[in-house]
């Protein structure tokens, strides 16, 4: 089955969203947030909740989500990015603008999400500050736009989703003392991994970051499904102190670049620490 997203990029969870929102609580749940919204590719796969949140720290990506989270902003991005030539000039201009941020660069945020998507489209890996892909048998200015349209309609999946450019822990903190918002909410947690080197502009590198992390979703109400490799931090508080529940989700590749010659990309087992026991397959 081919996997639709908003574009392709490391750790995005594209392939994996299909198990992960099999795991998720939806009838005692009416509100959804993903804290670590990135491509937000669990919203394309899940069941609607009442209420939904996407929150990212990254705010160029919060750009790009508010355009997709409204039918007019929607159509707008898509009829202004099909304008644009798929080129090393234009993707050396899109990451220039990038770089000089929203309000320095002075054009809309229409403009400026158009820019934030196609990068994202364009550029190897799907990073954001990645080498332009370059034109060849796989790829060309008509193979990129039929993709846009391809994403037509999963693209309206966004639409009402509440978009917030916050940091994550402060989100949570303010939820833990509304226990009744809490307590209706599935959160979706796909934070940096432990000791990740994947190099992002917002990251969680150090143990003592992932203590602080894990104490807070321990402490927070509702139903949490927290993603990450295994590791004795994620073992100790959440599992012994606060009693999660991990489950082996699935082998996944850590890189999406191959090596030269046979060398073949590190793969590690994938994990989720839930607040709640599965039944099924899944059960322990």
């Amino acid at each position: 089955m081919e996997q639709i997203s908003v574009a392709a990029y490391m750790g995005a969870k594209c392939r994996l969203a299909q198990i992960l929102v099999a795991m998720m609580v939806y009838m005692k749940a009416n509100r959804y947030v993903d804290l670590f919204g990135g491509l937000g590719n669990l919203f394309i796969q899940k069941p609607v909740h009442e209420i939904e949140v996407y929150n990212d720290l990254d705010s160029d990506l919060c750009c790009l989500f508010k355009q997709l989270s409204t039918g007019g902003g929607r159509s707008a991005l898509v009829k202004r990015i099909l304008d644009f030539s798929y080129s090393a000039e234009v993707h050396d201009k899109a990451q220039e603008i990038l770089r000089s941020g929203l309000i320095k660069s002075g054009i809309s945020e229409l403009e400026y999400a158009t820019y934030v998507w196609y990068d994202l489209l364009t550029s190897m890996n799907g990073n954001k500050t990645g080498a332009f892909r370059g034109i060849n048998d796989k790829i060309d200015e008509n193979k990129v736009k039929n993709r846009i349209l391809h994403k037509l309609d999963m693209l309206e999946r966004f639409e009402g989703v509440q978009v917030t450019n916050r940091n994550a822990l402060d989100v949570i903190k303010e939820d833990i003392q509304n226990k009744e918002l809490a307590d209706r909410t599935m959160y979706f947690l796909d934070s940096p991994y432990f000791e990740n080197n994947a190099g992002y502009s917002h990251n969680m590198v150090f143990s003592k970051e992932h203590e602080e992390y894990c104490d807070l979703v321990g402490r927070l109400g509702g139903y949490k499904m927290v993603c990450g490799y295994d590791n004795p931090v994620y073992q100790k508080i959440l599992v012994e102190k606060y009693g999660f529940y991990k489950y082996l989700v699935k082998e996944v590749a850590k890189t999406m670049r191959i090596g030269g010659g046979d060398e073949l990309r590190a793969r590690e087992d994938e994990f989720v620490w839930l607040s709640y026991p599965l039944k099924g397959a899944y059960q322990l």
